[in-house]
C-alpha cells in the first residue's frame, strides 16, 4: 500500500466531506484498490484519521514543505503525508481520534523534506 497515493488520492474523493461520507469514501477506495487485503480497515481507519487531523488543521499548514493554503482549497506534501504515516501507523486503534500537536507534525513534515530534498 502507498500511504502517500493514498492518502492524496482520498482527500481528492472526499473533498471535505462529513466524517461519516469520508469514511464510506475511504471504504469504497479500498475496496476498489485492496478488495483482498485483511488490513485494509487497519489502513483505512489511519487514513481516515489523518485525513480528518488535516481537515481540522489544515490552516495552520501553510508553511514550507509542509502545505500550500489558498483561499479555496489547499494542498499537503509529500513531506506531510509522510509524517501523518509516522504518527498514525504507531497508534493504537483506541486513540485514532487523539489530536496531535500541529507544530509537532509540522516539525516531522520539516525533518522529512531535509532527509529527502527535491531532486535536481
Amino acid at each position: 500500500m502507498d500511504w502517500t497515493a493514498d492518502l492524496f488520492e482520498f482527500q481528492r474523493l472526499a473533498q471535505a466531506a462529513g466524517t461519516q461520507e469520508a469514511r464510506t469514501k475511504m471504504e469504497e477506495l479500498l475496496y476498489r484498490k485492496y478488495p483482498d487485503d485483511p488490513f485494509a480497515a487497519w489502513k483505512g481507519d489511519r487514513l481516515l484519521a489523518a485525513y480528518l487531523w488535516v481537515m481540522r488543521h489544515y490552516p495552520e499548514l501553510d508553511v514550507p514543505h509542509v502545505a500550500v493554503v489558498g483561499s479555496s482549497q489547499f494542498s499537503i506534501t509529500c513531506h506531510l503525508s509522510v509524517a501523518l504515516y509516522r504518527v498514525w501507523a504507531a497508534v493504537p486503534d483506541e486513540k485514532l481520534r487523539g489530536d496531535p500537536d500541529v507544530h509537532w507534525l509540522i516539525s516531522l513534515a520539516q525533518e522529512q523534506a531535509r532527509l529527502n530534498p527535491p531532486s535536481t
